[in-house]
């Protein structure tokens, strides 16, 4: 969920570590990339009756989004904080904890 590069007052990359993702770009592509479908297949709906490969994932991805979200209706509910608000990717840590209404105060050991 973790995007957004952050750069410390020392220019020091902070946002590297195992949290931070690196979707793959145009470049990651090989340049030369031979693909082939199995020949003579019995399978007359396409490769063993599949769909579209871009969908499930996206799907999948979006679901992740709309849980936090549901979290955090669920915490600002909580916090007595009931108006609408808006969630721009990437959700990171500190965007998550803004939108909730969460302050430090309420965080235990």
């Amino acid at each position: 969920m973790r995007e957004h590069v952050e750069w410390n007052s020392a220019g020091k990359h902070q946002s590297n570590s195992t949290f931070a993702y690196h979707p793959p770009c145009v470049k990651d592509v090989p340049m030369r990339w031979s693909v082939e479908l199995l020949a003579d297949s019995r399978w007359n709906k396409g490769v063993l009756s599949s769909k579209a490969s871009g969908e499930p994932p996206l799907v999948l991805a979006t679901s992740v989004v709309m849980a936090v979200k549901e979290a955090i209706r669920e915490a600002r509910r909580e916090n007595g904080v009931n108006e609408y608000f808006n969630l721009d990717a990437p959700l990171t840590p500190e965007s998550i904890q803004e939108a909730a209404g969460t302050k430090e105060d309420q965080f235990t050991f």
